[in-house]
């Protein structure tokens, strides 16, 4: 009975750590887009 309980409580944490490390990641992602938008627009501006 403890065992079981011990081990949802572990795979649980498991799978809020990796929702979040999810978001991270796709966080990491939306501002890696968004510098390279904000240079190729720079870029545009300082070459016109």
């Amino acid at each position: 009975m403890n065992h079981g309980l011990g081990s949802g409580a572990f795979g649980l944490v498991n799978q809020i750590g990796g929702v979040i490390y999810g978001a991270f990641d796709l966080a990491g992602e939306v501002v890696e887009l968004g510098l390279d938008t904000a240079r190729m627009g720079l870029g545009a501006l300082n070459g016109s």
